[in-house]
């Protein structure tokens, strides 16, 4: 009994009594062990990237998402305008290649998103060309909804509630695969706007106006353990949202200024949590506002075991933590001795460490598309899914650098039913190896040049008439050069190659 009430974290408690603070430390609080059973829940079977990339890629949440999609796809098709054309119903395997093309434009940086599908020689990816048709990627991508609860909901309608399922779904999923380690970082708030997602530091309120804000409790290392959304910046609900169930385990939170507080710092360490954080000048005391002289440090302590540091460096500084309360001391960094006090020294350390952890940035999938704010916000967490798997794989399997992860998972997701070699852009070869080449319509006598309706384009549910056809297939089709031409014959090909 005596180990279960150890191990089990006790009721929260609130700090509510006002705030006096002294020149010295009145009561010290007895050091708090860290008692959390950190590290996976299970015992690893199969140990390959897209194995720790199923992990959060289940078979109940592709089977939500296909059924979502496909039921929004339906209502657009039923729209009065027409624009959005036919919608044909999606499969999973369908669905695995589409995520697996939207993962890989990550990979490979582009402006424009048809440069992907181009045949032009300075681009030329056929790796996307033979997966998916351009325009089914593209219906895909508008129709795509993550959640039943989504489909109801407009683009442009900002409802947390079309989002809060998924960010259920991802916190379930890092709750029952493993517990954080000690330390613990609340930084990098993201705002969403109507088409994007930005850092809180980089967001200017001149040309965006902010919907909704993304806020994430991750380890020193980047493995994000969970992720809220909020109307508003309300920084000690946001904090005790992230930390529920882990508290009174000893941890050791390291807070970004939007979300320090007094309040916060003193309720964490009643909780037998530590806590610490760089202040804003706005959430410092009155009285401890007063300038000090450059390079000296002055402490005050509240009854709580709250130090508030003011640190004069380049810059007056303003920390808190109920962890760490020394003056300034020698710390050798880079071969370099610097002065500074221990708890900006840890503070930064942990928080730089994070920062460097930041690759999957590089790899952002569809940036700057001008993409709706529910599809960047779903593709942000499944960016976010990406780059748990691969650090999970990381630490518990074998070291391998991120860009290797991704093309490892994209090839599992892309190449495992596509058994056919790739075909040539241009001029492609059938099963009879015969060479295939486009020709102009005869002119017919004093009028323009003859036009038929795309094979391809009208089994996509479009109207293109082209003045080509391909005078060596059986009834000489119809086909536009951009695209159409080849894809139609690499499709002849795997269907030949398919009844052999």
């Amino acid at each position: 009994e005596e180990e279960e009430e150890i191990n089990s974290p006790p009721p929260q408690k609130k700090f509510c009594a006002p705030i006096k603070w002294e020149e010295e430390e009145a009561n010290s609080i007895n050091p708090m062990p860290f008692i959390g059973d950190s590290g996976l829940k299970f015992t690893i079977e199969n140990s390959e990237p897209i194995d720790f990339f199923n992990f959060f890629f289940k078979s109940d949440f592709l089977l939500e998402m296909l059924d979502a999609t496909n039921r929004y796809g339906k209502e657009l098709q039923s729209l009065e305008d027409g624009s959005f054309g036919v919608w044909k119903p999606m499969a999973m395997p369908e669905l695995q290649t589409f995520l697996g093309l939207v993962y890989h434009t990550g990979t490979i940086r582009m402006n424009n998103l048809s440069d992907y599908w181009s045949l032009q020689k300075l681009f030329d990816f056929k790796i996307f060309r033979t997966s998916m048709p351009f325009s089914r990627f593209v219906r895909i991508l508008t129709a795509l909804r993550f959640n039943i609860s989504a489909v109801l909901c407009d683009d442009h309608e900002h409802k947390a509630d079309s989002v809060e399922p998924l960010m259920t779904y991802f916190n379930n999923v890092m709750e029952a695969i493993c517990y954080p380690g000690r330390e613990l970082v609340v930084d990098n708030c993201l705002v969403v706007t109507n088409n994007t997602i930005v850092p809180k530091e980089n967001f200017n309120t001149a040309f965006w106006k902010p919907e909704m804000f993304l806020h994430s409790l991750s380890e020193p290392n980047g493995l994000v353990h969970k992720v809220v959304i909020s109307d508003s910046l309300s920084s000690s609900t946001i904090v005790k949202t992230l930390m529920e169930g882990k508290m009174g385990r000893g941890h050791s939170l390291f807070l970004d200024s939007c979300y320090s507080s007094v309040p916060i710092v003193s309720e964490l360490i009643m909780n037998r949590t530590y806590c610490t954080g760089i202040l804003d000048r706005k959430h410092v005391p009155e009285e401890c506002k007063k300038r000090a002289e450059r390079g000296s440090t002055i402490l005050r302590f509240s009854e709580p075991g709250v130090c508030l540091l003011q640190w004069s460096g380049r810059e007056q500084v303003f920390a808190i933590s109920s962890e760490f309360k020394s003056y300034a001391e020698n710390h050798v960094e880079a071969g370099d001795t610097k002065r500074r006090p221990t708890m900006i020294r840890e503070y930064r350390k942990t928080v730089r460490e994070i920062e460097r952890k930041e690759f999957s940035a590089s790899y952002k999938p569809l940036e700057s598309k001008n993409l709706s704010w529910y599809r960047s916000l779903g593709l942000h967490i499944l960016q976010l899914m990406m780059k748990n798997s691969y650090l999970l794989f990381n630490n518990n399997v074998r070291k391998m650098n991120f860009h290797d992860f991704r093309v490892a998972v994209i090839e599992s997701l892309l190449l495992k039913t596509q058994k056919a070699e790739l075909i040539p852009p241009n001029l492609p070869l059938v099963a009879d190896d015969s060479l295939h080449v486009p020709k102009k319509f005869p002119k017919r006598e004093g009028q323009r040049s003859l036009r038929k309706r795309c094979k391809v384009c009208l089994r996509e549910g479009k109207r293109t008439d082209s003045y080509y056809h391909c005078p060596q297939c059986p009834n000489h089709p119809a086909l536009c050069l951009d695209r159409c031409f080849a894809e139609f014959h690499s499709t002849l090909k795997l269907k030949v190659e398919k009844d052999q």
